[in-house]
């Protein structure tokens, strides 16, 4: 009697759900086939698994143990589908067949083949696999049909990213929603990010510390790239727009995608020192980027104290003597003093904030006659959309021309709901919006001197537009509107004329 191994197969539950069931059919048949044939089944491989190349883990395992036993010498299966559908393994089973001298047993194909098979059989196995391979080539392009159809309808074909997740409606429908739990995490994750002066390594911390969760920098990474969250689907590159609820527009999207591709650059050497303006000075001369170091004294009674220094790291070697190296307490004390220029005596304030509120009226004709504008396109695009629907209907165009047309016009609605939701935001925000400014301003010197670092960092970056030292000296240019509030207490007359 014959030594044989069991092998059973499917590569997908539907298989085994729809004609291929290991334990109903293949199975049972390959058991009564070893009874016929006077076989002995000393080894069963039994398993799930796809024929994609990448992951055949357990085809690896029957090719092992028929190599390592030479007392066995039949594999026993369903079908050469079963057992291959790539060249690849095909080779690998026939090296068995002809090398080794196993006997291969294909039941349901009524095929056996062993070193001394004929021509005409081996030409039967040859077509087998060929077909075996075709079908996984039919399968992948089903797939990406699938897949591609999807993206037209603004559907995911794939798993829902952190803070959604995967629900089916009461129709039967799938849908992805927003989940309450992780999709917060995701806003403050963009929230922080766009501020400039986290790395996705303190990010990580940070969101570990307010939300008391396990979250890594590769996550935030994925995070942060993912441009899921506001409104589109990434495939093969390319962006395809949803219908989902989105977590942040797609303008905060896009500002943190600066910062990624160093469009707004942002020094992360010292990431995980505590250094106020680490990443924010630059050389005047030079340009280079001026770099925190941390310098220690060492005491003769044994204490240790240690002091933060910046420097230009003069890597385009324009310094031709030694660079000047300044404290960080120096620095912060010369950001002090431009902060209390940035005070505005009291009864100036108050007559801003009553000519703002004088200016609101006005402004808010303007934001009526855009509001109306965007509006107007939303609807435009709105019905081109059904239109071309219809005429998809009426075959008069294409399915290509149609997801082509689709994809153009929901970008352009997309762009004006957009362009729609900043101006809202916009308008129900301005004079609060303005008064907070002048109040932050007003107190930008007191804030400066009790905040922590993190503190200290926002409010640099919120008010200096450029940072550059010189001689142990910052030369700054400071952002809209709190350069002109500088100017103004500059003068012996506030906003003369």
């Amino acid at each position: 009697m014959k030594k044989a191994i069991l092998f059973a197969r499917v590569s997908t539950r539907r298989q085994e759900e729809e004609g291929l069931s290991l334990e109903n059919i293949q199975v049972p048949r390959l058991e009564e086939y070893a009874r016929e044939n006077d076989l002995e089944i000393v080894e069963r491989f039994v398993f799930q698994e796809s024929a994609d190349r990448k992951i055949r883990k357990r085809f690896t395992e029957v090719m092992e143990y028929m190599k390592s036993h030479a007392d066995v010498e039949v594999i026993i299966a369903f079908r050469v589908d079963r057992v291959t559908r790539n060249y690849r393994d095909a080779v690998a089973m026939d090296s068995l067949r002809v090398d080794l001298k196993k006997e291969l047993h294909f039941v349901d194909d009524r095929l056996v083949l062993t070193y001394k098979s004929s021509g005409r059989d081996i030409q039967d196995w040859d077509l087998k696999v060929f077909i075996a391979k075709q079908t996984i080539n039919r399968l992948k392009d089903d797939a990406q049909n699938t897949i591609r159809t999807k993206l037209g309808r603004g559907e995911t074909p794939n798993t829902a990213p952190y803070g959604y997740k995967n629900v089916t409606l009461d129709d039967g429908r799938k849908w992805v929603e927003k989940d309450l739990l992780e999709n917060p995490i995701v806003v403050r994750t963009f929230e922080l990010y766009i501020k400039g002066i986290y790395s996705y390594t303190t990010l990580a911390k940070q969101l570990r510390t307010e939300f008391g969760i396990n979250i890594q920098k590769s996550q935030v990474e994925r995070i942060l790239c993912n441009p899921f969250y506001a409104g589109f689907i990434l495939s093969d590159g390319k962006e395809y727009p949803h219908h989902y609820e989105l977590t942040i527009d797609y303008d905060e999207y896009q500002l943190a995608k600066d910062i990624r591709t160093n469009k707004r650059k942002v020094y992360r050497k010292y990431d995980t020192k505590p250094f106020v303006f680490r990443g924010t000075v630059y050389c005047k001369d030079c340009g280079c980027l001026i770099t925190p170091e941390i310098k220690e004294k060492h005491q003769k009674n044994g204490n240790i104290h240690q002091y933060k220094y910046y420097h230009c790291t003069n890597s385009k070697k324009e310094h031709k003597g030694k660079v000047s190296w300044v404290r960080e307490e120096e620095m912060n004390s010369q950001v002090a003093n431009i902060l209390k220029g940035l005070v505005i005596p009291e009864e100036q304030v108050e007559w801003l904030k009553s000519s703002l509120r004088d200016s609101h009226e006005g402004k808010k004709e303007f934001i009526e006659g855009k509001q109306s504008l965007f509006e107007s396109e939303i609807r435009r695009y709105g019905k081109r959309l059904e239109v071309l629907y219809e005429d998809k209907l009426d075959g008069s165009i294409t399915r290509e021309q149609y997801q082509e047309l689709s994809e153009k016009y929901s970008k352009e609605q997309k762009k004006f709901e957009r362009k729609l939701a900043n101006l809202l935001d916009t308008n129900k925000d301005y004079y609060d919006t303005a008064c907070d400014i002048l109040d932050l301003a007003s107190r930008a010197y007191e804030l400066y001197l009790g905040s922590e670092l993190k503190e200290k960092q926002e409010i640099i970056n919120l008010l200096f537009q450029n940072l550059y030292l010189k001689d142990e000296k910052l030369v700054y240019k400071l952002n809209k509107p709190f350069d002109s509030i500088l100017v103004c207490n500059d003068r012996l007359e506030w906003l003369p004329e």
